[in-house]
């Protein structure tokens, strides 16, 4: 039993060591080399199943993958970042004061889960991540990264706090039954955002509560195909589009 006892504590400071090694890095988004903080840097394949991790440090990214890495996740997996609302400012005004004038917001770098890279993965299955930090999104994905999800579960409930993010190449997949529930304004479930990046969707719902919060925004040279979906969107537009950019939608309610 000792041996055992001693083995899986090795197994656990291997895993940790694994996922914090190093927690700041510098990394080319659209095009600009930014400064990336992580509480939790996944750098080559991990696969976390059941259990909960939660992240209290505004700043970081809670999971960062990179460097080709592929993160799996499943089993009931619950992800959360919650931040005292006393630890940042609340009014309305300020909130998009700082919104406008910090990239990493601006950028999603203060997310749940980023992706960075062409050969970067992230499987997520029968999870939930949970989200209630503003400025905060709940998965971004940057550089051609790939992000597939099954039956899953994102709920954001603070402001600037969007459920999924494509950009610069990236790619993501979510289907069989996945929702996406945000609370907060200037918070769309779905989000195309500059540089190509593209969104497909099966089987999902969507739901947004605040004003400035489309189900699906679609803002630069990307698109978007959602099939046999449902939704509502209670203060807000079903979908925003903007320059030269597609959205299908088939069979959708």
């Amino acid at each position: 039993m000792k041996i055992a006892i001693n083995k899986f504590l090795i197994f656990i400071s291997l895993f940790f060591f694994i996922l914090t090694y190093e927690r700041t890095r510098d990394e080319t988004i659209n095009g600009k080399k930014m400064t990336v903080r992580s509480s939790f840097l996944v750098d080559e394949d991990t696969r976390i199943d059941e259990g909960s991790l939660t992240s209290n440090n505004l700043y970081d990214i809670t999971q960062l993958v990179v460097n080709g890495a592929t993160l799996t996740i499943t089993s009931g997996r619950n992800i959360s970042k919650i931040i005292s609302k006393s630890s940042v400012k609340t009014s309305l005004q300020e909130k998009y004061d700082n919104f406008q004038e910090n990239d990493d917001y601006k950028y999603g770098l203060t997310s749940t889960i980023v992706a960075i890279g062409p050969n970067t993965k992230v499987f997520i299955e029968s999870a939930t991540i949970y989200v209630d930090s503003d400025f905060s999104n709940a998965i971004v994905a940057f550089n051609g990264a790939s992000v597939y999800i099954r039956n899953s579960v994102f709920i954001t409930k603070s402001d600037y706090s969007k459920g999924i993010v494509a950009a610069s190449e990236a790619y993501v997949d979510i289907s069989s039954n996945s929702k996406i529930y945000t609370e907060g304004i200037f918070s769309p479930c779905l989000e195309v955002n500059k540089n190509k990046g593209e969104i497909y969707g099966s089987q999902i719902n969507l739901y947004s509560e605040r004003e400035g919060s489309p189900l699906i925004n679609n803002l630069g040279d990307g698109s978007v195909m959602i099939l046999d979906a449902s939704g509502k969107s209670s203060n807000s537009q079903i979908l925003i589009i903007q320059g030269d950019n597609e959205v299908i939608l088939h069979k959708c309610l």
